[in-house]
């Protein structure tokens, strides 16, 4: 047996995060049509951090009286995501670059947020045959607010999500 000792793909600032409001197949997102539609928006720099869970329920059926052993038996997958925390500027008009993600995430909206993990949202633009993985979900009530209370906090607003869909992976069309 051959040992392989595989490279790892560092995390830190590699995670692009794109809002699409409408798709027609989630799994393959149109690059020009959907990806890059005037309404997506790239969320990379908005938000704090996006790191979606997918806890699946365990657990055992009641003892019988003759059962020595008992085994775990998996239930239902919950795919949550922790409260959005966007940054926007206060005194900033609507429509202004500074508050693209502010003007897109109001309560109640749907919209696809497309994860590209891997890929700098700096320095690399998102391009036909990237895989990724999406997540539909509703925006709860946007909460404004401060990320602390000390000297380097921002302006941010937070946001509870659902899903909408099971995420899924995706691979990005032409």
């Amino acid at each position: 047996m051959t040992v392989i000792n595989p490279e790892a793909t560092g995390s830190y600032g590699q995670s692009t995060l794109i809002a699409v409001l409408t798709v027609a197949d989630p799994a393959n997102p149109s690059l020009a049509t959907e990806i890059n539609a005037a309404s997506s928006v790239n969320l990379s720099f908005f938000l704090r951090d996006f790191n979606p869970t997918a806890p699946q329920n365990k657990g055992t059926a009641p003892r019988r009286a003759g059962t020595k052993t008992q085994l775990d038996k998996l239930g239902a997958v919950q795919y949550a995501v922790d409260r959005l925390r966007c940054v926007y500027a206060p005194q900033e008009a609507a429509g202004t670059d500074n508050n693209k993600a502010r003007d897109l995430l109001t309560e109640g909206t749907k919209l696809y947020i497309y994860e590209f993990p891997g890929i700098d949202p700096d320095t690399t633009a998102i391009t036909a045959a990237d895989l990724g993985r999406y997540h539909y979900l509703q925006l709860g009530k946007p909460v404004p607010g401060r990320s602390g209370d000390g000297e380097f906090d921002e302006y941010e607003m937070q946001l509870d999500v659902e899903y909408l869909l099971a995420p899924g992976d995706c691979t990005v069309a032409a």
